[in-house]
């Protein structure tokens, strides 16, 4: 399997995986309604770091890749810990005083910021289909962020801030840390955040005790995301130019919108099909076009001996 294509299998394996995170806060906010997202971010972030280190910590190998991780880049974990942890806050507010679909859907401005980081800093190389790609993302969601009743003025400021800050990541560890151990930086991530989080709010009096329900579902939520998912995104940045990584996230926007109308029975509105599938035709453009040069690219002739 070439470079590229090893990148775009991890993109969406870490796409799906992370769609199960909206949903199931989603569902327990809805459960919930009196929970705070400070409580949700904080308890789903340390439930997560527990459910995550008996795969590092019981194995020699994996604990190893940990110590190696954490001397080369420990100054990086802080900085991107602390970024995260105010994207990871910002996002929690969004979904807690709206649904998974608006939210997942207004997130996907991510892709757009990350495609004009790695252009305009990294000076990655582009081309006209993955401009195609970005301004059909950028036409839906701007039919999506006008859908009234559903969004309001501090929802969308707060998800973009999250989205702008999560891109911010990608540009960091692109530039610091190009062959980074995806799966090591991802959990002491989770853990610096915990600690971070746990700081902030803990000083401002914000942590309480939550029903034992609700923590193990956002444990199980941030564990497939912030984990899983993150840990497979942050692998993902050894193959791809952040301008192309992070395409593969208009899927998960898909992934939530269906999984909200038939979990939550949340409606589908016309709008929202619309922007959708501007998000969708993007994407399947681009693919379509990286398979297409790759089927025409000409093939080298094999050199053959002549024998008189």
């Amino acid at each position: 399997m070439k470079k590229e294509q090893k990148g775009y299998m991890i993109m969406l394996a870490s796409t799906a995986v992370s769609a199960i995170l909206p949903l199931i806060t989603d569902y327990t906010f809805r459960l919930y309604p009196e929970l705070t997202a400070e409580n949700a971010v904080i308890w789903g972030t340390w439930g997560a770091f527990l459910l995550s280190s008996p795969f590092f910590l019981t194995s020699k190998q994996n604990r190893k890749s940990l110590q190696k991780c954490f001397n080369k880049n420990l100054r990086l974990i802080i900085i991107v810990s602390a970024i995260t942890s105010v994207s990871a806050f910002a996002w929690w507010f969004t979904i807690s005083k709206s649904n998974s679909g608006i939210t997942e859907l207004l997130g996907r401005s991510e892709v757009v910021i990350a495609f004009f980081l790695g252009i305009f800093i990294l000076k990655e190389k582009t081309n006209f289909y993955e401009v195609l790609t970005i301004t059909l993302a950028i036409l839906g969601l701007t039919l999506i962020s006008t859908l009234n009743g559903e969004i309001n003025f501090l929802i969308a400021i707060m998800m973009i801030l999250s989205r702008s800050l999560y891109a911010l990541q990608s540009l960091l560890i692109k530039k610091f840390a190009p062959k980074i151990d995806g799966f090591s930086f991802g959990y002491f991530r989770i853990f610096f955040m915990g600690i971070f989080l746990t700081t902030i709010f803990g000083l401002t009096g914000k942590i309480e005790t939550i029903p034992l329900k609700a923590v193990i579902f956002y444990s199980i939520g941030l564990t497939s995301n912030a984990a899983i998912g993150k840990m497979l995104y942050f692998q993902a940045h050894n193959y791809l130019p952040i301008s192309k990584l992070n395409i593969f996230l208009m899927l998960q926007t898909i992934f939530v919108l269906l999984g909200s109308f038939l979990i939550f029975k949340d409606e589908i509105s016309l709008q929202k099909i619309l922007g959708s599938l501007l998000l969708l035709g993007g994407i399947t453009i681009f693919y379509s076009m990286q398979n297409k040069k790759r089927f025409f690219r000409k093939k080298k002739e094999p050199l053959t001996n002549i024998q008189n």
